[in-house]
């Protein structure tokens, strides 16, 4: 029983695994805010704040991965990255983009390439959007900088 629990573990955490599950949790989103939205609310959950879903989806799945080996400084971090990010919902954080907060944090701290490759995709995507389309140079910067400085310490206590 034990060694089944094992190698379902296994399966259930290899970064292909990982990576349809984040695609398939994107697409289910994306579809269900496509169904409850219109119009410019529907362009901005599709363009937005749907691919920042698998990126999610990945990093949480990775995190999942190693429960086990969690160090409760590490948690701790990953729960204020996200919180920070997902703040911005619910209150405007001067001078944050929580999008690119979390996906910069993600970028530098995630293991597999799956979840790196997907959460620099989004990365891109959000920048453009923000940089070209909404002339917000601001928000993506502190974003940048936050998420480079909280992966920094992630990674320099991994040592």
């Amino acid at each position: 029983m034990l060694y089944e629990a094992t190698r379902l573990r296994a399966l259930a955490f290899k970064p292909l695994t990982i990576g349809f599950v984040s695609l398939l949790v994107g697409l289910l989103y994306g579809a269900y805010g496509a169904a409850h939205t219109q119009g410019a609310a529907r362009a901005l959950h599709l363009s937005y704040m749907t691919p920042i879903a698998v990126p999610f989806v990945a990093f949480t799945l990775e995190r999942l991965e190693s429960l086990c080996a969690w160090k409760l400084w590490a948690c701790l971090l990953d729960a204020i990255v996200v919180a920070l990010a997902l703040s911005r919902v619910f209150y405007p954080v001067p001078f944050i983009s929580g999008h690119v907060l979390f996906l910069t944090y993600a970028v530098l701290s995630v293991r597999h390439r799956v979840s790196r490759v997907f959460a620099a995709l989004v990365l891109c995507q959000t920048l453009v959007l923000k940089v070209f389309f909404w002339h917000d140079l601001h928000t993506p910067l502190g974003g940048i900088v936050l998420g480079v400085l909280g992966a920094a310490i992630y990674l320099r206590c991994q040592k």
